[in-house]
């Protein structure tokens, strides 16, 4: 008789182990759908703003000026940003007046990647920016320019840089 309260014991415990759960204590049960998905990114974007270095008076010798490039990427992608010699390279970059009236004037400029104005910013090795895009997805990246105004015709002066980010 002493093995007769162990077991009684034993199915006691068993019986409210399964009163316990909810199915089989009569209760009621509901069922829903829970969607999943996945996104893999296939590229990056890219959107820039232009680089405005204004109206400077006439005796000014130099114009700076800043502007920001966005890159859009999934987080934790890796990339690196070149920029081209633009349009109207010739031994530097240059901007080009179209209003000269047959007389050919350019305006001499530099873009760099810092606010110092120390590091050019362009496509030879040591000249491109290299990141990984943050958690948010987006980098915001901030170009600093430098004109030289030295004997320039009144007018517009314009050029083309071509971005190209490396991901």
């Amino acid at each position: 008789m002493s093995g007769l309260p162990k077991t009684v014991a034993l199915l006691a415990g068993a019986a409210c182990a399964l009163a316990a759960t909810p199915a089989l204590a009569g209760g009621r049960l509901t069922t829903g759908t829970l969607p999943v998905s996945l996104k893999i990114a296939t590229s990056c974007s890219l959107s820039t703003n232009p680089l405005m270095f204004g109206s400077p008076p006439s005796k000014q010798t130099t114009a700076t000026a800043t502007t920001t490039l966005e890159i859009k990427c999934p987080p934790g992608t890796a990339y690196s940003v070149a920029i081209d010699q633009g349009l109207n390279y010739n031994n530097g970059r240059r901007m080009f007046n179209p209003q000269a009236q047959g007389q050919v004037f350019y305006a001499a400029y530099e873009v760099y990647s810092d606010a110092a104005m120390k590091l050019r910013w362009g496509s030879a090795a040591g000249e491109t920016v290299s990141g990984t895009v943050p958690a948010g997805g987006l980098r915001v990246l901030t170009m600093y320019g430098a004109a030289t105004l030295k004997n320039l015709r009144p007018g517009p002066y314009h050029d083309t840089l071509t971005v190209v980010v490396n991901f």
